[in-house]
């Protein structure tokens, strides 16, 4: 992936961690122009539903094991821009894969 800085380990996205302190961590990288948060459900899910729904409004996504998806943060709500399944990753996987193979001539 070209990343070359340091890992973070996160207290807010061990099995114990609260909503309060996934937001606390969003916080503390608010800064910085992208993070990849990887997690375990039901708390990653529960997470995600929080951040990209209104007060009092859960929305309610199942990330699968496998499952990306990316959102963007403002400060006090968030925007779903696209969620995919590991049968989606595993597709374009395959599918890049195989226009990138050199093709032959056959005569």
């Amino acid at each position: 992936m070209g990343y070359e800085g340091k890992i973070q380990l996160e207290a807010a996205l061990r099995p114990e961690g609260t909503f309060a302190d996934f937001r606390k961590m969003l916080d503390k990288y608010a800064r910085v122009e992208a993070i990849m948060v990887v997690g375990h459900n039901p708390n990653l899910s529960e997470f995600l539903g929080r951040i990209i729904s209104e007060p009092g409004c859960e929305a309610a996504l199942e990330l699968r094991k496998g499952a990306v998806a990316k959102v963007e943060v403002r400060r006090t709500s968030g925007s779903l821009q696209w969620c995919l399944t590991p049968k989606i990753l595993r597709s374009l996987y395959a599918a890049a894969a195989e226009s990138s193979r050199p093709k032959s001539s056959r005569k």
